[in-house]
């Protein structure tokens, strides 16, 4: 007799469904994995991630400290400020206006943007106790990967410049003159990111399988112990026929 369906399934009942439908687990898999890794290697788009460098730097004066600690200290509490000042409405409307003009410029492919794309591409990265700002921005076109970090970045540090017209004061007199062009963002080289793409698939095929053989056990009517059917019928089996191999066959 095959093993009994206990109420609920244990840890047991899930490796014996495991073992009874490997082939079916490995097929789904590979199968998924295989359509993920084709994607991945055939057909994704490449994706550019470029990077433009930045350095916030205070001097001594403009925190009232007396010493070069003092400036530093503040730098690296101004570096999480201008991590929420780089992604402003302001700084990106800025932005866009100079990536119209590169378009027009360049003309040719060279994509249109909106401001919540740029806000979307864009990623800001700080080091624990450091002073420098990374602006990372990753799109489909290479050219616009770069030009678009190094827009950003233009684009922030004058926004942090920005003189009021009625009192000849900064805008902004904590951010003024902070923020320094460290490094410009340059081509990066494409990637798909396949290998990403094929553990992921790898991953749905056996979520999948194992959805399937839950599917089976569930919808399998097949009374395989006395308690099951007795319970279904209130029926007292008084014996049964144990499956045997006689000569090979049952």
């Amino acid at each position: 007799m095959e093993e009994e369906k206990n109420e609920g399934i244990t840890f047991r009942m899930i490796l014996y469904l495991c073992k009874k439908n490997l082939l079916l687990i490995i097929i789904i898999t590979l199968l998924a994995t295989v359509i993920a890794s084709i994607y991945g290697f055939v057909f994704k788009p490449y994706s550019y991630t470029s990077t433009a460098t930045a350095l916030c730097e205070a001097d001594v004066s403009s925190v009232g400290g007396t010493n070069e600690y003092s400036s530093y200290s503040y730098s690296v509490y101004l570096t999480n400020t201008f991590k929420d000042f780089i992604t402003s409405q302001p700084v990106l409307d800025e932005a866009k206006s100079i990536l119209d003009e590169t378009k027009k410029t360049k003309g040719g492919d060279y994509p249109s943007v909106t401001t919540a794309y740029i806000k979307d591409a864009i990623s800001i990265q700080l080091n624990d106790y450091s002073v420098m700002v990374f602006i990372s921005c990753k799109t489909s076109n290479q050219e616009l990967s770069a030009d678009m970090a190094n827009a950003v970045l233009n684009s922030a540090i004058d926004q942090a410049n920005q003189i009021d017209p009625n009192t000849g004061k900064p805008k902004y007199q904590v951010l003024y003159d902070k923020l320094k062009f460290v490094e410009p963002a340059t081509l990066s080289t494409g990637s798909r990111g396949a290998l990403t793409v094929s553990l992921i698939g790898l991953a749905i095929g056996l979520v999948i399988s194992f959805v399937v053989v839950f599917i089976k056990y569930v919808a399998d009517d097949t009374y395989t112990s006395k308690e099951d059917f007795k319970n279904d019928f209130n029926i007292n089996i008084l014996a049964s026929i144990p499956d045997v191999e006689i000569g090979g066959n049952k």
